[in-house]
């Protein structure tokens, strides 16, 4: 898949530097966009490739040419993420790792009642379903309020065909089976229908698309094996779950086969890793960032301020999408009413421009928004259960370690952690000592 360039501004010397890049890191450029100052017309067709898949790699010279605004620019890369596309800044920038951290933090809090009752910690109490519009998925019903609510008994089919297809039954037996248990009258399940559920990520609970709120019938868990194992069977499928897959791991806390760690194991090799005193090592090191003097330096320090400034932001960021889809309909207006000038058309595409942007812009201020939400006594309650690491259920301390370790780096003499500081908001190296298995021992 083809890489390109893109530059704002209008220097030569910009872009051939992001060639010159490009080329040494062993990119192929296939071309450079070039975007004029206070505008993203190029920019909305580079986005345009992206998601079409006809760009896998963008190179771009810093942050600040991709966007200003940080809440636009931050959607661009989410956006760039979920499409399966690579970001390169060329210049190195340190994004504030705080940022990440609070993502995991708000996963945790969601109102997801599965973790209230394995781990008992201090959740927000699960929120009134809206209105479901629409008829929901199999194995919710509505109630006489509007609601989607749980049907008891369909949810349990669904719930044995998660299970049943991630222990290795085959869909077709999973239909036999199913089918034998239903009255004469019941409606049959196909292999189709029985993919169709497997296939169904609203089971995970969490907003739908039509604005209301499903209670959750699977784990996580039980959503990666059967999605697994539809990968391979049936080929894969992108998931479309903002942060949830990079935060949440249910491989050991050892993590030397999480695809989320940086690790030299080609060459280190697994068995000159003593698993036990990584995961001892990992405890530690995280105890040591989930103090409750970095919670309240964190809550304070980033929380409070960024939950201010989008709360803040937020009013004007309405206004200022509302005036640009009017501007927008009124441009397009004079189109089709007849006005095909060349200036007509060139404010038809700069209003389109800034619709884009100023929706993209509140959609992500109101995502900030929800996100540093989360109360005060949550966010402590998270850091202590992270202090006391090696103590929690091994799925919790999968999630707890993942959230405070950015990445394991396994050398030949030594092994590092790349810890997100809650105070400062940089990553912060650790030694791990003890992990590494010497060689004269393993000749033993």
């Amino acid at each position: 898949m083809r890489s390109i360039g893109y530059v704002r501004g209008e220097e030569q010397a910009t872009a051939e530097s992001v060639k010159l890049f490009a080329k040494n890191n062993g990119m192929d450029i296939a071309d450079v966009f070039a975007e004029k100052e206070g505008e993203i017309s190029v920019l909305r067709q580079l986005l345009n490739l992206v998601k079409l898949g006809a760009c896998g790699t963008v190179v771009i010279p810093s942050p600040e040419h991709l966007s200003e605004d940080r809440y636009f620019r931050r959607d661009v890369e989410l956006f760039f993420k979920r499409c399966g596309a690579k970001l390169v800044y060329m210049k190195p920038f340190s994004a504030d790792c705080r940022h990440e951290l609070m993502e995991a933090i708000g996963r945790y809090t969601a109102p997801d009642p599965e973790w209230g009752l394995k781990y008992g910690s201090c959740l927000p109490k699960f929120p009134e379903f809206l209105l479901y519009r629409g008829d929901p998925p199999y194995g919710y019903v509505r109630d006489d309020h509007g609601r989607a609510v749980i049907d008891a008994e369909a949810a349990g089919c669904v719930r044995d065909i998660f299970a049943s297809y991630a222990a290795g039954e085959s869909i077709a037996s999973i239909c036999d089976r199913i089918n034998r248990g239903l009255s004469s009258s019941g409606e049959r399940f196909g292999s189709i229908t029985v993919r169709i559920i497997l296939d169904n990520e609203q089971y995970l609970g969490g907003r739908t698309d039509n604005g209301s709120n499903l209670v959750p019938l699977i784990s996580p868990k039980q959503w990666f094996a059967a999605r697994e194992r539809l990968g391979r069977e049936y080929g894969s499928k992108k998931t479309l779950i903002p942060f949830f897959e990079e935060i949440y791991s249910e491989k050991p806390v050892s993590f030397l086969s999480a695809a989320f760690y940086r690790s030299d194991l080609e060459r280190t090799g697994d068995n000159n890793v003593d698993t036990e005193a990584l995961e001892a090592a990992i405890a530690e090191a995280v105890r040591e960032f989930a103090s409750p003097v970095k919670a309240r330096a964190f809550t304070e320090g980033f929380v409070d301020p960024e939950r201010e400034e989008a709360n803040t932001l937020y009013p004007s960021a309405v206004i200022l999408k509302g005036m640009a889809c009017r501007e927008f309909e009124k441009c397009l207006e004079c189109v089709a009413g007849g006005d095909v000038s060349a200036d007509a058309q060139a404010r038809l595409e700069r209003a389109s421009d800034l619709r884009m942007m100023h929706t993209w812009r509140l959609r992500r201020i109101g995502a900030e928004t929800e996100l540093f939400s989360v109360k005060r006594e949550e966010i402590e309650a998270f850091f202590e259960r992270a202090s006391r690491l090696g103590s929690l259920p091994r799925e919790e301390q999968s999630f707890m370690a993942e959230a405070f370790v950015r990445a394991i780096k396994l050398e030949e003499d030594r092994a590092e952690a790349f810890i997100r500081d809650p105070a400062s908001g940089t990553i912060v190296r650790r030694q791990l000592n003890g992990v590494l298995i010497p060689d004269s021992e393993l000749k033993r």
